[in-house]
């Protein structure tokens, strides 16, 4: 059946017998995957964990409900977390025809509508299917707190509307930009320090982005086919310098433009600022806004295993820059 925020929530806290199979999917995988460390947490740190893959249970269907319903040596709690999709169908239509065992709890990623997994839990009794979204404005920037608050970083309201918008409220990028931050002011859970917005700004300028320096011009000056000669061969092997570099360009000219509206300058040093002075005359809030969007689908294509990350990144970055041209 289909769980809403607060259902799922609630069973996840307090597993029951009312309920064999949790799917957790959609787009937030990271969302999808804190959720389930919540079952870790009602559980206990003492109860067995088993963690079976979908390319596993596409081999042997019957080893789900066989350890569903196994009992641990001691006599334990016992639970069963499963990465995989529709390749676990199989699995998880045995485990629904077997007698009642511990929890389970799918983690699929995102998932189409004709998904026969989640077909087969939106129409049982015994199972909850919930899809997490990435959260946007006043409910992402509560995420990026309640992570912060995990660390010892104690962010502002301005600072987590930063942090919030320059992930895309993308929970995984959050967490690791806050690791990132609780090293630079020093914070710990049983130490925690105020953040404001200078210091995620100060943090992002620190960032050593000049080895990318040549591949963010040719894209924002719309030079196809320099830009394409950037990314071949060697440079193609890590495409994350660069994207987080593009990330930072879109946003410097983002705030160069809203300047006019009342916004304050970004801070770069002499080369940055004239490639922001150069570039603001060819693009937008909007443009900018895209170019900062797709350079964070980027990257966490490239970091999803199984996909083609970097060719992917690549086209985005190509695309930035065949748009670029077309405005000059």
């Amino acid at each position: 059946m289909k769980a809403n925020e607060t259902q799922i929530g609630r069973a996840l806290d307090a597993p029951d017998t009312s309920w064999k199979l949790a799917l957790l999917y959609g787009p937030d995988e990271a969302g999808s995957r804190a959720l389930a460390d919540r079952l870790s947490t009602a559980m206990g740190v003492d109860a067995e964990r088993v963690d079976l893959d979908g390319a596993g249970l596409k081999e042997d269907p019957a080893r789900l409900s066989d350890e569903a319903t196994a009992i641990t040596m001691f006599g334990g709690a016992r639970w069963i977390r499963v990465t995989g999709g529709d390749e676990t169908a199989r699995a998880v239509q045995a485990l629904l025809d077997a007698p009642a065992g511990c929890p389970v709890v799918v983690v699929a990623g995102n998932l189409p509508k004709t998904s026969a997994l989640l077909k087969l839990t939106l129409d049982h009794p015994h199972t909850l299917a919930f899809a997490s979204w990435k959260p946007e404005g006043g409910k992402a920037d509560a995420i990026a707190i309640q992570i912060g608050r995990t660390m010892g970083v104690r962010l502002s309201s301005d600072a987590a509307r930063l942090l919030a918008e320059a992930t895309a409220g993308d929970r995984a990028l959050m967490m690791r930009e806050l690791e990132k931050m609780a090293l630079y002011v020093d914070a710990s859970p049983d130490r925690p320090r105020p953040v404001e917005r200078v210091d995620i700004e100060a943090v992002g300028a620190a960032v050593d982005v000049r080895e990318a320096w040549d591949v963010v011009d040719a894209l924002f000056d719309g030079k196809v086919a320099e830009l394409a000669q950037e990314i071949s061969g060697d440079a193609a092997a890590d495409v994350i310098p660069g994207l987080r570099a593009i990330d930072r360009r879109a946003l410097m000219l983002a705030r160069s433009l809203a300047v006019r509206l009342g916004g304050q300058m970004p801070r770069g040093n002499k080369r940055e600022m004239d490639a922001v002075e150069r570039q603001s005359r060819h693009w937008s809030s909007e443009s900018a806004a895209t170019a900062h969007r797709l350079s964070m689908e980027a990257e966490s294509a490239v970091k999803r295993p199984g996909t083609a990350g970097n060719v992917m990144a690549h086209q985005a970055m190509l695309g930035m820059a065949r748009a670029a041209a077309r405005r000059r």
